[in-house]
C-alpha cells in the first residue's frame, strides 16, 4: 500500500502539471489566434482587379484636375494681361489729366493776375465814384478819415453808402462767375481739341 500512496501522490503532481500545462497551452492558443486575427485585419488579401479599376479612376480624375489647372492659368494670365494693361492705360490717362489740370491751373492763375492787374482800384481824393464798367456799376467806397470815425452820424452815412455799394459788387460778382464758367468752358474744349 505504501506503493500506491506514492504512486497516487507523483500522479497526483502529474495531474497537476498537466492542469498548468493545459491551462498554459490554451493561453498560447488564445494569443495566436488573437495575433492571427490582427494580422488578417489589418493585411486583408488585396482584391487585385478594384485596385486596378481604383488606380485608373484616380488617375483619370488626376489627369482630369490637371487640364482644369493648366486652363485656370490659361485663363488667369489672360486676365492678368488685361489687367496690366489697363493699369498702363490708367497711368496714361491720369498723366494726361495731370498735364490739363496743371496747365489748366497755371492759366487760371495768369488769368486771375491779369484781372488783378487790371481791376486795380485807388482811392480818388475827390468824391467821384470809380466805374469799373463805364455807365453800369459806380462804387465809391472810401474809408472813414480818422478824425471821423467817432462819429455816430459819419458812421451810419457810411453803413447806409456801403449798403449800396454791396448790392453793386454782388451784381459783378455774378456777371464774373457767368464770365469766369464760360471762359473755363472755352479753354477746356480748346484743350480737348488739341488733344
Amino acid at each position: 500500500m505504501l506503493l500506491q500512496c506514492d504512486t497516487l501522490f507523483v500522479i497526483g503532481n502529474l495531474y497537476e502539471q498537466f492542469k498548468v500545462e493545459a491551462i498554459r497551452i490554451h493561453e498560447l492558443k488564445e494569443k495566436i489566434s488573437r495575433l492571427t486575427e490582427k494580422n488578417s485585419d489589418a493585411n486583408p488579401t488585396p482584391d487585385l482587379k478594384a485596385l486596378v479599376s481604383q488606380n485608373k479612376d484616380l488617375t483619370a480624375k488626376l489627369n482630369a484636375l490637371h487640364d482644369l489647372n493648366e486652363l485656370f492659368r490659361a485663363e488667369n494670365a489672360k486676365v492678368k494681361q488685361h489687367y496690366k494693361e489697363l493699369y498702363d492705360s490708367i497711368k496714361i490717362t491720369r498723366a494726361k489729366t495731370t498735364d490739363q489740370n496743371n496747365s489748366l491751373l497755371s492759366e487760371i492763375e495768369n488769368l486771375k493776375a491779369q484781372l488783378k492787374d487790371n481791376s486795380k482800384c485807388a482811392t480818388i481824393p475827390d468824391s467821384k465814384p470809380k466805374v469799373l464798367a463805364p455807365g453800369r456799376y459806380p462804387i465809391d467806397v472810401e474809408p472813414i478819415p480818422p478824425k471821423l470815425k467817432k462819429n455816430r452820424e459819419v458812421h451810419l452815412h457810411y453803413i447806409k453808402h456801403l449798403k449800396e455799394n454791396v448790392e453793386t459788387l454782388r451784381e459783378i460778382v455774378e456777371e464774373a462767375k457767368v464770365k469766369r464758367q464760360l471762359d473755363l468752358l472755352a479753354v477746356t474744349l480748346n484743350t480737348l481739341r488739341s488733344c
